[in-house]
């Protein structure tokens, strides 16, 4: 009969052991989904943030081939002036000759 006993009593311990055990271990599960689930929103977050950053480089692009437009036109127009001015001075100066 004592043996049965101690035998009930190391097996009883032993399960209290391994309950202990995975409960514990259920803790530290739940705490990487815990983690798990912040990184993925993290993530998903981040992954917003570079679409609307690359949406913003495209326009951004969009807007320096404009501007260069602009600027190539604005050239153009200032050499012509620089020429009609050349022009009308070369007319004068011909003019008084």
């Amino acid at each position: 009969m004592m043996k049965r006993r101690r035998r009930s009593m190391v097996s009883n311990r032993s399960w209290w052991n391994w309950r202990r055990l995975l409960l514990r271990k259920k803790s530290e599960l739940e705490e990487l989904v815990k983690q798990k689930l912040k990184l993925e929103e993290a993530l998903r977050e981040s992954e917003e943030k570079v679409a609307a950053l690359e949406s913003s480089i495209l326009q951004l692009r969009e807007e320096a081939k404009e501007v260069e437009r602009v600027i190539l036109l604005l050239n153009e127009k200032a050499f012509e002036t620089v020429e009609n001015i050349d022009r009308g001075v070369n007319g004068i100066y011909d003019e008084g000759k």
